[in-house]
């Protein structure tokens, strides 16, 4: 197992790990049920912090944050970076896809602009545009727009040749919430790659179709460990607690300590994780499980996260 870790408030996309790994994707929100979708303030509001999203996202956020100041000396608009996209120089695109995905996140106006939108999503399944780098920033632009026009677009994305432009895909149809998308991540929980499974339990969460619900269950069977994990969280998610054993699991310092290759960190995610989706579920048992993390707990951080759960407990 590589490094599970809780998204961070910002964007970022997905890039794949290898099939153990889970590290940060950005959520930005709470993935909430559409059926509840009033969460309260405080910790409940935190929910967007659930998940444990697979090893990709890291690196390609690594690069952003290290790239943003190199290459963003020039002052330009989102319109400016996506024309560079179509007709820049082969070696300059994918930077310009890059500084399109950053500009976005500070231009309000520019993910209103629904033209904008439409063109981006046009380029992302443009023959011409060849390189996948170039299509993983795209895919993150339309996250940045969340504009569910785009939402056709983005789904064609799923059988694209590159196994990081789907995860990308995935991740942004959760964020679009498209129900369209549902059939095709519910095929995607039985295929081979972890990562992709893991994702599409993400965003199936994210979108909130309960229809989904019995092939997230079977899921709490996988053969790799986070992916039970994020099956268990998306659950939660849909207020469904038959992922109740493993978020038990997930709590379970001696059970984590079994787990190979997981490392300290990774074992206080787990715990965090489980702690918001035990809040997410309710009831006297998981309260009772939260209230002895919040006690007993040798994280400082997990019992903080346990007693603030039970300070919001309905």
């Amino acid at each position: 197992m590589t490094d599970p870790a809780l998204p961070p408030r910002e964007e970022t996309p997905p890039q794949r790990g290898d099939e153990g790994g889970t590290r940060a994707a950005g959520t930005g929100g709470a993935p909430a049920s559409p059926d509840e979708p009033d969460e309260s303030p405080g910790f409940a509001g935190e929910m967007g912090r659930l998940f444990l999203i697979p090893a990709v996202i890291v690196a390609l956020s690594v690069l952003v944050f290290l790239l943003f100041g190199w290459i963003a000396g020039e002052r330009r608009d989102a319109h400016d970076y996506l024309q560079e996209v179509r007709n820049g120089a082969t070696g300059r695109k994918w930077q310009a896809a890059f500084e399109l995905s950053r500009a976005l996140t500070s231009d309000e106006n520019a993910r209103r602009d629904p033209k904008l939108a439409e063109e981006i999503a046009s380029t992302l399944i443009d023959p011409r545009t060849e390189d996948p780098l170039i299509r993983r920033y795209l895919l993150l632009a339309l996250e940045e727009i969340d504009d569910p026009t785009t939402a056709p677009q983005v789904r064609a994305s799923l059988s694209d040749k590159d196994g990081e432009v789907r995860l990308f895909a995935i991740r942004a149809l959760g964020r679009l919430k498209d129900r369209e998308a549902v059939p095709a991540l519910v095929e995607i929980l039985q295929g081979d790659d972890p990562a992709l499974r893991k994702m599409a339990l993400y965003s199936l969460g994210q979108i909130g179709d309960t229809g989904a619900i019995p092939a997230m269950q079977a899921r709490l069977d996988d053969p790799v460990e986070d992916v039970r994990w994020n099956a268990a969280l998306a659950l939660a998610v849909l207020r469904d607690g038959s992922g109740a054993p493993v978020i038990r699991q997930m709590l379970d310092p001696a059970h984590l300590d079994g787990v190979e290759g997981i490392t300290e960190a990774q074992k206080i995610d787990a715990r965090i994780n489980a702690v918001q989706a035990a809040y997410l579920l309710g009831g006297d048992e998981m309260r009772a499980l939260v209230e002895r993390v919040g006690r007993e707990d040798a994280s400082l951080k997990v019992r903080d996260v346990a007693l603030r759960a039970i300070d919001e407990w309905k």
